[in-house]
């Protein structure tokens, strides 16, 4: 049975070699919870394949996930709840 989970990642990206951080939370849907982080990839792909500016995203760290009890319906893998750019003092709270 495929349960929802709600899944807080850090991904870095590079901008003219500066180093950009951004934390995102998604839903995604899974048989087992060993799909996470494969979940998590065929996100980060999805990102980068609809990359307009050439950004190519890497999963720097899987920081959250828990199991949602709401019935949330959602028709794809997964689902962009929101994200945010980190300044450098966040940056060192994950680091």
């Amino acid at each position: 049975m495929c349960k929802n989970f709600s899944v807080k990642i850090l991904l870095k990206d590079s901008l003219d070699s500066i180093e950009i951080f951004e934390e995102a939370v998604i839903i995604v849907k899974l048989n087992r919870i060993d799909e996470i982080k494969e979940k998590v990839e065929l996100y980060i792909e999805s990102l980068n394949n609809e990359s307009e500016d050439g950004k190519v995203f890497e999963l720097v760290s899987i920081i959250d996930y828990y199991e949602l009890h709401n019935n949330i319906s959602i028709d794809t893998d997964f689902l962009d709840v929101y994200s945010r750019y980190l300044n450098q003092e966040e940056i060192k709270a994950y680091m």
